[in-house]
């Protein structure tokens, strides 16, 4: 069941007839847990008054027509202590270009604190212009989640846990949670459709795992959905396009000799032209016997299309690879590829993991591996490359070891 916090959300939808709402209802969510945890709102706003209300769509500068999505009053004073912008799908869209330059001189002035909260991350003049302040500062959705995670830790609250439920589900926040190996070798074994029979036998298939094992194709898509939203604004900005494309793919692995066996069964000769035909009495499957299918890989990568023509598309994410025979192991890598002229990929780098579910240990493996799959086809003289490409991809290589 989703979060009290998402529900609300889908019913205004629902009651409305309109998109969701989103910077506006964040600031509805956030009013009320600040009202409930005040001294969290000390620490994501940095002031040391103990009594303040919180409010929403509210002027914060002298009575103008500038209005904050949220805000914080001074008790009796009614003193604007800080305030913050919410953007959810508009955070490089022209009106924030008006609206910083005013939140920074109110900062400025009024000694008050501002930030800026949105769900990816804004553009680097933005940034800039904040940091033209010390009372200004910008968070991710994905930083408002780990303080609220590390708040937590020794102020636990119920409106926090609730909070945190709706962050992960409603927002780009990497999902750090454990992930039970042998969930995921469930997933896996279903997805390649593998012999699920021998070793871990009905064990494997516990109602329970299962579950488990849908959760963690749903969190790994998502993370590598996060992952891959800020290495398109750390390094790709002015070589990608649009933002990434995120999607999985599987495919199992055969062993030639016993799988030629299996389609021989599977199909007759006519002696007249020497060819086969398919025998409608046989079953249209290649049998999921361990001798056949001897494990695949599930992939969860994401896409970037790089400006400019001819085509050429860049891609990273993280491989699962699990084999069954001769024996059961798992493997998680790493990996980052090229397709130079649109067609299968010239250059491919793999890495092998030991954390998958480490935010900043994943973040940096992709930006390595994707280095040296760049390098690589640099390096290569049969890639084709046209020269605006290569001036592109060196200037990507450049911002990746920088």
């Amino acid at each position: 069941m989703r979060s009290l916090f998402s529900r609300l959300k889908s019913h205004i939808k629902q009651h409305d007839n309109s998109p969701y709402p989103g910077g506006r209802y964040m600031a509805m969510v956030l009013k009320e847990v600040f009202t409930d945890v005040p001294g969290f709102a000390k620490v994501v706003f940095g002031v040391d008054q103990n009594g303040f209300d919180v409010e929403i769509e509210r002027s914060y500068n002298g009575g103008t027509s500038r209005t904050a999505d949220l805000r914080l009053v001074e008790d009796g004073t009614k003193k604007v202590l800080a305030v913050m912008e919410v953007k959810y799908k508009d955070q490089n869209g022209p009106s924030i270009h008006n609206q910083i330059p005013d939140y920074v001189a109110w900062a400025q002035k009024s000694c008050g604190s501002f930030v800026l909260l949105s769900k990816h991350p804004p553009e680097p003049c933005v940034l800039k212009r904040l940091g033209t302040c010390r009372r200004c500062s910008y968070w991710s959705f994905a930083d408002l989640y780990r303080e609220v995670e590390r708040y937590r830790k020794h102020h636990d609250h119920p409106t926090l846990r609730l909070f945190c439920d709706f962050l992960k589900e409603d927002t780009p926040v990497f999902d750090e949670r454990r992930i039970d190996e042998k969930a995921l070798q469930l997933l896996l074994r279903n997805v390649l459709d593998l012999d699920n029979k021998n070793d871990l036998g009905r064990k494997l298939n516990k109602r329970e795992r299962m579950f488990e094992a849908t959760e963690i194709l749903n969190m790994l898509v998502k993370n590598i959905s996060v992952l891959a939203d800020e290495f398109h604004a750390s390094y790709g900005g002015n070589v990608f396009g649009n933002k990434p494309s995120v999607g999985f793919r599987s495919s199992p692995w055969f062993k030639l000799g016993n799988t030629k066996r299996e389609i021989d069964k599977m199909l007759k000769e006519e002696d007249e032209n020497n060819r086969y035909v398919y025998n409608e009495d046989d079953d249209d499957q290649l049998p999921r016997k361990r001798d056949v299918r001897v494990g695949g890989h599930l992939s969860i990568s994401a896409n970037y299309v790089v400006r400019g023509k001819p085509y050429l598309s860049f891609w990273n994410g993280i491989s699962c690879q699990l084999r069954v025979s001769p024996a059961t192991s798992l493997r998680i890598n790493v990996e980052a590829g090229i397709w130079p002229n649109g067609d299968e990929d010239a250059v491919r780098k793999v890495r092998s993991l030991t954390r998958l579910t480490n935010e900043k240990y994943l973040a940096k493996a992709l930006k390595e591996v994707s280095a040296l799959a760049v390098n690589n086809v640099l390096d290569d003289n049969h890639a084709g490359l046209s020269r605006q490409r290569r001036i592109v991809l060196t200037r990507f290589k450049e911002t990746l070891e920088g």
